[in-house]
């Protein structure tokens, strides 16, 4: 459970790399799109400012695995655990569309697809397997984490504009 923090920045760390290559071009697409042009510029990250909020996420990730492993199994910390580990690994469908739209692989998406999602799914197999997530807690897990994950990265990511 605690090697969720690793494979998140397995990907990550690519993205951070890549990312002002993957600005500029992401931008250039926008400013094609009536009503997104104004914004777009708006939505850049320097890689600074990334790394300071995929160091923001990789301690969050930390916190809720060491929750995780501290507290017995089939408890809301398992729950939390297994929704962050579904989301990790689910969000690499983002950077699969950011490949298609653009038509070369998205900064993150080998380090994701080698090792996030298989992760991800690893341990969401051992979980349930084991008997370690109730019937339905996924999913109802999973619909809170959805909730929360806008606000958290609009959070992250202003903090790493204001760190970065």
């Amino acid at each position: 459970m605690l090697g969720l923090p690793l494979a998140f920045l397995a990907h990550d760390l690519g993205e951070v790399r890549g990312s002002r290559e993957l600005d500029d071009d992401l931008v250039e697409l926008a400013s094609r799109v009536p009503g997104v042009r104004r914004v777009a510029p708006s939505v850049r990250t320097s890689p600074r400012q990334l790394a300071v909020a995929v160091g923001a996420l990789t301690t969050l990730l930390t916190a809720v695995s060491v929750r995780a492993v501290a507290r017995p199994p089939r408890t809301r910390a398992t729950g939390d655990y297994a929704a962050v580990t579904a989301v990790v690994g689910g969000h690499l469908a983002s950077h699969v569309a950011q490949s298609l739209i653009l038509r070369r692989p998205a900064p993150g998406l080998r380090g994701g697809l080698a090792v996030t999602v298989p992760y991800s799914a690893l341990v969401l197999t051992r979980l349930h397997r084991r008997g370690y997530l109730p019937q339905g807690a996924l999913g109802r897990d999973l619909v809170r984490a959805g909730a929360a994950l806008p606000p958290l990265l609009i959070a992250v990511r202003l903090l790493g504009r204001r760190l970065g």
